[in-house]
């Protein structure tokens, strides 16, 4: 009988909760729909979602920077992202690594006390702009 080891750093289903609230009230659900307006949310079985069809939706554990590899980020929510399945698994996520990371550094930016998402707010209730994550060269 092959038995495995249970995870080290679990995601507690309070803290799945907690990113997907967090998600859902400053992206709107998928994180990819959010930042690629183009991006179709989709399942695992390649049916079409709402971005904020929360029963269908994943987390990922995005790496604070290179040189890690192999090794999974902790599982808190400044390394956690709720995204789409298509998203999550089929390449997005891993093509938008640096998008992500500066996502989750505005989402979990603390400071205002907004309870609905502000647009211009320096706080973390504002719904930033995607087009501003995209860094010119």
């Amino acid at each position: 009988m092959l038995r495995r080891k249970p995870k080290a750093d679990p995601v507690t289903p309070e803290l799945h909760e907690a990113v997907l609230v967090r998600d859902l009230r400053f992206a709107g659900g998928c994180v990819a729909r959010f930042l690629d307006p183009t991006h179709k949310c989709a399942d695992r079985w390649g049916q079409s979602h709402r971005a904020d069809d929360e029963y269908v939706l994943t987390l990922d554990h995005v790496q604070e920077s290179y040189g890690r590899m192999g090794k999974r980020a902790p599982s808190d929510k400044a390394h956690l992202v709720t995204l789409c399945y298509h998203a999550h698994l089929l390449g997005w996520a891993t093509r938008n690594r640096p998008l992500l990371r500066e996502y989750l550094t505005r989402a979990n930016d603390a400071g205002c006390g907004h309870v609905e998402p502000m647009h211009g707010c320096p706080g973390p209730c504002n719904r930033a702009d995607p087009f501003q994550l995209v860094e010119t060269a």
